[in-house]
């Protein structure tokens, strides 16, 4: 709880300057990779990737995860930065919510560090861990972005610390079919699969058309 109220502050004291603006140059993004599993597993890994042409210097990145069905649950983060060594990489699990709170900062007065420009290529930034529990079934799982009533909604903040702006987000699906129905020929599992893959999207439909917060 100290960490956290100490980071809160150091972040409120990196951002407090920051001003929403559009995004200027080509639009950044954050992506979420499709993620097909057909074996059963113990854990799912799903990249995030980042696509920005700006010089990145703070992120925060509020995901939230909606399942069909139960027996997949949020494990852990990884940060997957060979090149970027942040003064604060931050995550926090609501479980109450099934939320994920993530954001960091890549100076915080310590030594100097290299903010997060990837010059428009597409480069992993994140890989968001589930667990699978022993009979988990067959699902979908939908990873979306949304309002979190702390840190407020997904933005990316620059170097020249005043210009903050949303950058494009990609949600992405995890379907898990890991149990070949045998009384299914191979085109009805291929419709079941889209069907799963419907159920995925009208998910993420519906959460667009709403203002969810924490």
């Amino acid at each position: 709880m100290v960490k956290l109220i100490t980071i809160s502050l150091a972040i409120n004291l990196v951002v407090s300057g920051y001003v929403l603006a559009q995004d200027q140059g080509q639009q950044d993004s954050i992506i979420v990779q499709d993620v097909f599993i057909s074996d059963a597993v113990e854990f799912i890994h799903v990249p995030i990737y980042v696509v920005t042409d700006d010089p990145a210097a703070f992120y925060n990145l509020p995901l939230r995860f909606t399942f069909t069905e139960e027996g997949i649950v949020f494990s852990s983060v990884e940060y997957y930065t060979p090149e970027y060594d942040w003064d604060e990489d931050f995550n926090e699990f609501i479980v109450i919510d099934e939320f994920l709170r993530v954001f960091g900062v890549y100076d915080l007065g310590d030594e100097d560090n290299q903010p997060l420009n990837t010059d428009y290529e597409r480069v992993q930034y994140w890989t968001v861990i589930f667990s699978v529990e022993p009979g988990a079934a067959n699902q979908v799982g939908v990873i979306d972005t949304v309002n979190d009533h702390i840190n407020g909604s997904i933005q990316l903040g620059l170097t020249d610390g005043l210009t903050e702006f949303t950058p494009a987000f990609v949600p992405g699906q995890i379907v898990y079919i890991p149990e070949e129905i045998p009384t299914l020929s191979q085109w009805a599992m291929v419709i079941l699969t889209l069907s799963l893959l419907a159920t995925g999207t009208v998910a993420i439909i519906r959460r667009r058309k709403k203002v969810i917060t924490v």
